[in-house]
């Protein structure tokens, strides 16, 4: 592995000296960090991540190399990459090569520092802020300069960016149960495999597909996905989503997809201050931001314009039309979402 050295420099000034690893030049992006010890691939992979700087605060990143059965999409999407200590080795009868050598491949420069634990705090505590990973540049003032002149993730769309050019379909093994709709806004490859094994064929739409073509397609209900950028930029999104509530539709989705959901209903969106990206046990990639609330006044009209009902999902598994005792919600305080993001947008009352 390259002993090259590479530099980190955050939009405050935060400096970070470290070794190269990946592919050589100069990256720019968002900085965020991810707690997983385990799901590097899927991170990199994952469209969400799209113009995102990605630092692992697990201490060894690598040690099961990389495969070929893993990856979320057909590319790393990340922009930049940064672990405390890259695997020297990769020890997997999986693996077919090193983290390293798959960087190379994809153009993703990488850069191993000590200080991980010092920058996730800074993010954690100052924000998401604007990086640069170089292996080109040794002033970090030069490097601070174009960091400050690099584009702001706010009224980025970047759901077309990621999303497929053209429509495809997932199908189950058996008889299909239900026929979804999943609308592309930079879905992860495991999103429609998961719902074929529970009996849904699903056809993948792009991004800017609108309701009248959704429609279209008789489904039983429409998926919008998880995906990277600002969600107020996606307005094509927004009216897909507007047009899909009108015709009664079943409606779910994940992360950028609730946000979505959120700005039809007449909600604004806004940026949290940081994002905590996290793997759970299994292996399941999962990103989870601070709980989103909206007054109570609010939620009420929402939930008279759109009443609960009872619903069961392909697993089989019932919605109950109300929450039971044992609800985790807070009685007497603001209505809660929690929902997902990587760039940790949130829903809030206009």
């Amino acid at each position: 592995m390259t002993q090259e050295q590479a530099l980190l420099v955050l939009e405050d000034g935060t400096t970070l000296h470290g070794t190269a690893f990946g592919a050589a030049g100069e990256t720019f992006g968002e900085m965020v960090f991810n707690t997983g010890m385990t799901g590097y691939q899927e991170t990199l992979t994952d469209p969400s991540y799209c113009r995102q700087i990605v630092a692992m605060t697990a201490p060894h990143i690598g040690n099961t190399g990389v495969n070929d059965e893993d990856p979320e999409s057909g590319q790393v999407w990340v922009s930049g990459y940064v672990v405390r200590e890259p695997a020297r080795l990769a020890s997997s009868w999986r693996a077919t090569r090193d983290l390293d050598t798959y960087l190379r491949a994809e153009n993703v420069p990488g850069i191993a520092v000590r200080g991980t634990r010092l920058l996730t705090r800074r993010v954690r505590e100052q924000g998401a802020m604007r990086a640069a990973i170089s292996t080109v540049e040794s002033s970090p003032e030069n490097l601070l300069e174009r960091v400050l002149a690099s584009p702001q993730m706010t009224g980025a769309d970047l759901a077309r960016v990621v999303s497929t050019p053209e429509p495809y379909t997932i199908r189950p093994e058996g008889p299909a149960r239900y026929r979804v709709v999943a609308v592309d806004l930079g879905i992860k490859a495991s999103t429609p495999r998961h719902l074929a094994a529970r009996g849904c064929e699903v056809l993948v739409v792009p991004a800017a597909t609108t309701a009248a073509q959704i429609l279209a397609q008789a489904p039983d209900g429409v998926f919008f996905s998880n995906g990277p950028g600002d969600p107020a930029a996606a307005t094509y999104a927004v009216d897909a989503m507007r047009g899909v509530l009108d015709a009664g539709l079943p409606v779910f989705g994940i992360c950028l997809g609730s946000q979505i959901l959120a700005l039809a209903l007449g909600l604004r969106t806004y940026k949290l201050p940081a994002t905590t990206t996290a793997s759970p046990p299994r292996c399941r990639v999962t990103r989870t931001v601070p709980t989103r609330a909206f007054p109570r006044k609010r939620a009420t009209q929402l939930r008279q314009t759109f009443p609960r009902r009872r619903a069961t999902a392909p697993d089989g598994h019932t919605c109950p039309r109300k929450h039971s005792s044992r609800s985790r919600r807070p009685t007497g305080r603001p209505w809660s979402v929690t929902s997902t993001s990587t760039t940790a947008w949130s829903r809030a009352c206009a």
